[in-house]
């Protein structure tokens, strides 16, 4: 229950099938739906090297910035879908927007990428 909000939590929903998320979300199923393909879209585009770069590379590195229950949420995500990585992707995930954790962040990666 969202206390704040005085409604049900509804992000289990997204993992329903299409008829569970039209009874309990009714209108809203539809953009939900569509919202869905939208991302699968993004995701393929972004592996397949069709949506690149500002500077027309394939993109190599995503960095998801969360701080407190965010953070754990993509961590818990990440080890959920690890059976479904695909190569040339790699995902980092940075717990604090503070500068001296973007420059760690990026520290490692750099020394990563001239051990490769």
């Amino acid at each position: 229950m969202n206390n704040t909000e005085h409604r049900a939590v509804l992000h289990t929903v997204l993992r329903a099938p299409a008829h569970i998320k039209q009874r309990v979300l009714g209108d809203e199923a539809e953009q939900v739906q569509e919202t869905e393909l939208r991302m699968a879209k993004i995701v393929d585009d972004v592996h397949s090297g069709k949506l690149r770069s500002v500077t027309d590379e394939k993109f190599t590195d995503v960095l998801a910035v969360g701080i407190g229950g965010s953070y754990y949420g993509i961590k818990v995500g990440l080890s959920a879908l690890q059976p479904f990585h695909q190569e040339g992707l790699n995902v980092h995930v940075l717990a604090n927007v503070d500068g001296a954790a973007v420059t760690e962040k990026w520290n490692v990666y750099t020394r990563l990428q001239r051990l490769s």
